[in-house]
């Protein structure tokens, strides 16, 4: 089995040196405090995201964690049901219904369910 190569510092700094010569030789220069500074400002190594971040916290999240997440999200955004009911109750996209009763019915179960 092959090893995959290491991507410490000193991976980067051959890469520059190499590749972009002109980003090291600001390293060197002093414009950038770090080689993974330089590295981000021209390319082969990208910032970190809030995405990224989200993504890589929730492969290592125990079950707990997701199900507490995801109740965390549901109670902060509304499902996709709730938004087009709404839209349909206020008149969007030319579905306004005026059967009371129903209006009633289903703002209920939307309050009870909390839109989910």
């Amino acid at each position: 089995m092959v090893k995959a190569p290491k991507r410490d510092a000193a991976y980067f700094e051959r890469k520059s040196i190499n590749e972009f010569p002109a980003a090291h030789a600001d390293l060197l220069a002093g414009r950038y405090s770090s080689i993974t500074n330089a590295c981000k400002a021209v390319g082969p190594m990208s910032a970190d995201t809030p995405m990224k971040a989200l993504k890589r916290n929730w492969l290592n999240a125990s079950s707990a964690e997701k199900k507490q997440f995801v109740a965390w999200i549901r109670a902060r955004s509304p499902s996709a049901t709730a938004v087009a009911w709404s839209a349909i109750r206020e008149g969007g996209a030319g579905r306004r219904t005026n059967d009371r009763s129903l209006i009633v019915a289903l703002d209920t179960w939307f309050a009870v369910n909390r839109g989910i």
